[in-house]
């Protein structure tokens, strides 16, 4: 017998679904574009010891609650063609052009000069303390145990012609000045997109970049591929667009799912874009959550202070605490974020986490899986030791940003 349907019952599910649509739209994460406003032939002058600088103002390893927004609403966020959320998205890297090198040396004789020269070849301890198991404090019964996450740090370019490999040269370093010319913070960043002609993407943590107080992109941001040192041996790098999710920008917390920056950079004054140097790593969109895990930053603490790249071997695992072990993270589903047994913090935020490390050869490999965000604090003042935690790349973050930025792919290869 075929159920008859009343109208009234037949409003009251249209009343519904328009407040369910209703409330998706206020919930749905937007791409947000800022442009910089300076001249399009402004070119950074970083000398060698603002490059060397480690400041972080609003790095939150240390003070953070690393609460987490709602996952989006709209199931259809703008993911590649035929692709589903959770589908895995692979986009190949590119090595940088064969004569890369060359066209650099042509391009910035005075850095190699200072790369070349005896002194800042080797200016730290080739038997430092710091190399080897990351170190972290003992700790009394923690939440989450490190020696459970171990992880290995050392300096990726300690030595000069190791940092000039792919894919540590992919890698850079952000200052980030005032109005005033007073550099007010730094981080990491890494190319993601580009090719040998046109406009380079680079992706960072979003608290680089953002300026909370004033809700707005910091206005003077310059991208160092491959500093050591001081030295800039592939130039240097002014930003012309930020692209920035709504739910990270409208938090006053620091929300690690969506802690993403993409920003796109103006070529060199002689026209030639950073991806030509550097080339750029590959991505891996909606990973699995254990994986091993190469992670890079020009972190304030271990060898060089900031002024060399310190990479961490590790692996990524899962959230693992209940809502009443860590009530400051508390929302959100766990499968937006990964974490890492890790020793980085100030300046290694926006510092790469890379899936299938394959240094100075591979095309097959070095897929970016996520970017170093926060620390944990539960309870109000209990720091969680010697974890990072990082947002998942995923078709709902990053797939959101490339969308709009043009990192996006626009075919799926198989993973």
């Amino acid at each position: 017998m075929k159920t008859q349907v009343q109208p009234y019952t037949i409003a009251l599910k249209v009343c519904i679904k328009l407040a369910l649509l209703a409330s998706m739209a206020s919930t749905e994460a937007q791409v947000l574009v800022f442009n910089n406003a300076s001249p399009a032939d402004h070119y950074p002058t970083l000398g060698r010891e603002e490059i060397k600088t480690v400041v972080s103002r609003k790095f939150p390893l240390q003070g953070m609650s690393a609460q987490r927004s709602p996952v989006p609403s709209d199931p259809d966020m703008s993911a590649p063609a035929s692709v589903s959320r959770t589908d895995p998205v692979i986009i190949p890297p590119m090595l940088p052009a064969s004569n890369a090198d060359q066209m650099a040396r042509r391009d910035f004789p005075d850095q190699w000069a200072l790369l070349n020269d005896a002194a800042p070849v080797s200016p730290f301890s080739v038997n430092s303390a710091n190399t080897g198991t990351c170190a972290i404090e003992p700790q009394i019964d923690p939440l989450i145990d490190p020696a459970l996450h171990p992880c290995a740090s050392y300096p990726a370019n300690r030595i000069a012609t190791q940092g000039l490999r792919y894919p540590f040269k992919a890698i850079g370093k952000l200052i980030i000045k005032n109005d005033a010319g007073q550099i007010t913070d730094t981080g990491t960043a890494q190319v993601i997109a580009g090719n040998y002609l046109g406009q380079t993407l680079i992706v960072t943590a979003a608290h680089v970049i953002w300026d909370g107080n004033d809700k707005r992109v910091e206005p003077h941001i310059t991208f160092v591929p491959a500093a050591r040192d001081g030295v800039a041996p592939f130039g240097q790098y002014d930003w012309d667009k930020a692209f920035l999710l709504s739910n990270y920008t409208n938090n006053t917390n620091v929300f690690a799912a969506y802690d993403i920056a993409v920003l796109s950079l103006r070529n060199n004054a002689i026209g030639q874009p950073a991806s030509r140097y550097t080339g750029k790593l590959g991505m891996h969109w909606n990973p699995p959550f254990i994986m091993g895990i190469m992670a890079a930053g020009y972190s304030g603490n271990g060898e060089g202070k900031g002024a060399l790249l310190t990479a961490n071997q590790t692996q990524s695992f899962r959230w693992p605490l209940t809502p009443e072990q860590c009530p400051d993270y508390s929302t959100g589903g766990d499968d937006q974020v990964l974490l890492m047994g890790s020793d980085l913090v100030q300046g290694a935020s926006g510092g790469v986490w890379l899936e299938a490390f394959r240094p100075f050869k591979d095309t097959i490999g070095n897929y970016a899986v996520s970017v170093v965000s926060q620390g944990i604090i539960c309870n109000g003042n209990t720091f969680v030791q010697g974890i990072v935690v990082g947002p998942r790349f995923t078709t709902q973050n990053i797939g959101e940003l490339c969308a709009v930025a043009g990192c996006a792919p626009s075919s799926v290869p198989t993973p």
